[in-house]
């Protein structure tokens, strides 16, 4: 019953994933929210500003900014 950016949201998708260290998760989002909810973890962050850039969500600090699919890919360092 959690909503972003309520902490609880991420924690409960930790324990549903078998996922203990919030350094082994990383939000990917496209709003403030998102970001919000990776920061109240301690977890990070990529802001997937395609599709629609949002400056403001620049100011929640995401780790990376990922313009593209290409870009997310590489951030994650996924080959396919």
């Amino acid at each position: 019953n959690a909503f972003k950016p309520a902490k609880e949201m991420l924690e409960m998708a930790m324990i549903e994933c078998a996922v203990d260290n919030p350094l082994d998760v990383c939000m990917i989002g496209d709003n403030s929210c998102d970001i919000a909810l990776a920061h109240a973890v301690k977890s990070a962050s990529i802001y997937a500003s395609y599709g629609s850039f949002n400056e403001s969500v620049l100011h929640e600090g995401p780790h990376h900014v990922a313009r593209s699919v290409d870009c997310l890919k590489e951030i994650l360092k996924i080959k396919v």
